[in-house]
C-alpha cells in the first residue's frame, strides 16, 4: 500500500464516528476509574471532593447553557441524555462542537457577506403580485424568503428538472463548454474519477481561454483526495478553494459542513440539486446499487441569488474581500413576466431562520391535495414530524420515498424508527429498492416544488450550509411528480407489518439511537 492510500485511510479512520465513539467511551471509563481511585484512596479524599465539586459545577453550567442557547428541543434532549449517561464525554464534545468560537465566528462571517450581497440582489414584487392571482396561498412563503432571509422572488425563465444525476451532469458539461465570462462551482463532494477528469479538462480549457473559473469543495473531501489536490487544481489555472479543511481536533467548526451544490455560468445559467462531482452520481461506479438523484437548471435573473450564495461562501473560505459583486450579479432590468415564479434560497447554521425547515413545513401546511417527498435521510425534529402527521391527518396525501440500500447504517436504522408513528398517521412510505435514493425533492398540488441539497435530517436542516430553489411552475411540478411516480414504481411500499418484520435488534437499536439523532 503506497503512502497516499495510507494517509487517506488514516484520515478516514481518525474521522470515523465509530473511532471517536470508542475513544470517548474509553475516556469516560478512565474518568470513572480515576474518580473511583480518588474516592477509595484515603490520601486523595480531599482531591476527590474537589473533583466532584468541579464536575457538578460544570454539569450545572452546561445544562443551563443548553437550555438557554439550544433553540431546538430535540437538540436539547440529545445533549442532556448524553450528559446524564456520560458526563465527561458530553462535556468534551460540547466544548469541541458548540462552545469553541469557530462555529459562531464562521456563521457571523457568512451573515456579514449575506448583508453585503443583499445590497446587490434585485427583488421582484411584480412576480409576487402576479403569483397572488395564480395561487395566493404561496405568496407568504415567497415573501418570507425575500424579506426575512434576503433571497428575492424572480420570474422564472427556462427551467429544467433532471430525474437523474447522469442527465444533470451531461447538461452541466454542455453548458460549461459555452461559458464566456466566469464559472463558479461549489460542491460538498469532489472525488477523483471520470467525472472530475472530464470536468477539470473543461475548466482548464476555459481558464486558458480567459474565463474566470472558481471551484470550491468542502474540506470533508480531504479524507479521500490526494494530498495537495487543491494546489494541483490551482496549478491548472483554476482558482480552487477548500471550505473548512478537516484538521482532527484542531478544526473549531468541523461540525458545520458546506453541503451546498451550486454551479453558476456567466451569471446566466445556474444548477443545483443532490448530485456532487463524483462518479457514483452518474452511476459510473456502483457503491450502494443504482444511485438515484435529481437536479434543477435555471436561467434568468434567479441565477443572481445562486451567484450571491457562492460568493458568500467563497469570500469566507478564501478570504476574498471582493467589492466587485455587481460585475457578477448582472440582471435584466425588465424581465418578461411569466407563469413561473422562483426563489433560490440558502440556509446556514445559527442564522435564527431555519429557512429550509420553514419552506418544507409551509408546503405541508398549505397543501390541499398531496405532498410527495424524496429524501435519503429521515431524522426529524418535533415540529417537522408534527407537520407531516398533521398534513396527513387533515386528508392530504403525504408520501415519502427513502433508500432501501443505506449508505450509513446507523442513520438508516434511525430513519426507519420513525416509520410506525408516520404510518399510523396515514403517511405512505416507500423504499427505493434498486439502490440508494439521494434526491432531495418536495412537490405538492401540481404547482409548487423545491429541489436542492437539503435532506430531511437534523444535520442538513440545522447544522450545515445548504441551498435549494422554491419553484412555482406547473411544468416543473409535473416533471417532479412524474419522477416521483416513476420512482415509486421501483420501490417497495412499507406497511406496519413490513416494519414489524425488520430484525428486532435493528428496530430496537434504531429507536434507542434516535435519541442521539440530532447529534449525528
Amino acid at each position: 500500500m503506497n503512502n497516499e492510500k495510507i494517509r487517506q485511510k488514516s484520515l478516514s479512520a481518525v474521522n470515523n464516528s465509530i473511532f471517536w465513539t470508542v475513544i470517548l467511551v474509553a475516556i469516560q471509563v478512565a474518568a470513572w476509574g480515576g474518580f473511583y481511585f480518588l474516592v477509595t484512596e484515603k490520601v486523595a479524599r480531599n482531591y476527590a471532593v474537589i473533583f466532584q465539586i468541579v464536575v457538578v459545577i460544570l454539569i450545572i453550567l452546561m445544562i443551563t447553557y443548553i437550555i438557554i442557547r439550544c433553540p431546538h428541543n430535540s437538540y436539547q434532549v440529545s445533549w442532556l441524555i448524553l450528559l446524564a449517561l456520560m458526563p465527561t464525554v458530553a462535556l468534551m464534545m460540547y466544548v469541541i462542537l458548540r462552545l469553541v468560537p469557530g462555529t459562531g465566528h464562521l456563521a457571523a462571517k457568512v451573515h456579514e457577506k449575506e448583508l453585503v450581497t443583499a445590497l446587490h440582489l434585485t427583488d421582484s414584487e411584480a412576480a409576487r403580485h402576479d403569483l397572488s392571482f395564480m395561487n395566493n396561498k404561496y405568496v407568504g412563503l415567497f415573501q418570507y424568503l425575500s424579506t426575512a432571509c434576503m433571497y428575492p422572488t424572480y420570474y422564472g425563465e427556462e427551467l429544467t428538472y433532471f430525474k437523474t444525476g447522469e442527465e444533470a451532469l451531461e447538461a452541466l458539461f454542455e453548458d460549461l463548454e459555452k461559458a464566456e465570462s466566469f464559472i463558479f462551482m461549489e460542491y460538498f463532494i469532489v472525488h477523483e474519477g471520470d467525472i472530475m477528469d472530464r470536468l477539470l479538462d473543461i475548466l482548464k480549457r476555459k481558464a486558458d481561454a480567459g474565463v474566470e473559473v472558481r471551484l470550491m469543495y468542502d474540506g470533508f473531501c480531504g479524507l479521500k483526495l490526494p494530498k495537495r489536490y487543491c494546489e494541483k487544481i490551482n496549478e491548472m489555472g483554476i482558482q480552487c478553494c477548500v471550505f473548512s479543511p478537516i484538521r482532527p481536533i484542531l478544526s473549531s467548526y468541523q461540525n458545520n459542513r458546506d453541503h451546498r451544490k451550486i454551479t453558476v455560468i456567466d451569471g446566466k445559467v445556474g444548477y443545483t440539486g443532490g448530485f456532487n462531482l463524483a462518479d457514483e452520481y452518474a452511476n459510473l461506479i456502483t457503491r450502494f446499487g443504482y444511485w438515484k438523484d435529481a437536479g434543477l437548471r435555471i436561467t434568468g435573473n434567479g441565477v443572481q441569488s445562486l451567484t450571491a450564495m457562492f460568493m458568500q461562501m467563497w469570500d469566507v473560505a478564501a478570504d476574498w474581500h471582493t467589492d466587485a459583486y455587481m460585475h457578477y450579479m448582472r440582471v435584466e432590468d425588465n424581465p418578461m413576466p411569466s407563469n413561473s415564479i422562483i426563489a433560490p434560497y440558502a440556509d446556514a447554521p445559527e442564522n435564527n431562520h431555519d429557512t429550509a425547515a420553514n419552506v418544507y413545513c409551509q408546503i405541508l401546511n398549505v397543501a390541499e391535495d398531496y405532498v410527495h417527498i424524496m429524501t435519503p435521510y429521515l431524522i426529524l425534529d418535533e415540529r417537522l414530524r408534527k407537520s407531516l402527521e398533521f398534513a396527513s391527518q387533515r386528508g392530504i396525501e403525504v408520501s415519502l420515498i427513502l433508500p432501501h440500500i443505506p449508505d450509513k447504517k446507523i442513520v438508516f436504522m434511525i430513519a426507519r424508527s420513525y416509520y410506525p408513528e408516520l404510518l399510523k398517521a396515514g403517511i405512505k412510505i416507500y423504499e427505493f429498492t434498486p439502490g440508494f435514493l439521494h434526491s432531495k425533492v418536495f412537490v405538492s398540488d401540481g404547482c409548487i416544488s423545491t429541489v436542492g441539497s437539503v435532506n430531511l435530517d437534523f444535520r442538513s436542516l440545522f447544522l450545515h450550509f445548504e441551498n435549494g430553489v422554491l419553484v412555482y411552475d406547473k411544468e416543473i411540478a409535473g416533471a417532479a411528480e412524474e419522477d416521483f411516480q416513476d420512482t415509486i414504481a421501483k420501490s417497495e411500499r412499507i406497511y406496519l407489518k413490513t416494519y414489524s418484520a425488520f430484525p428486532l435488534y435493528k428496530r430496537v437499536f434504531g429507536r434507542l439511537m434516535r435519541v442521539f439523532g440530532p447529534l449525528m
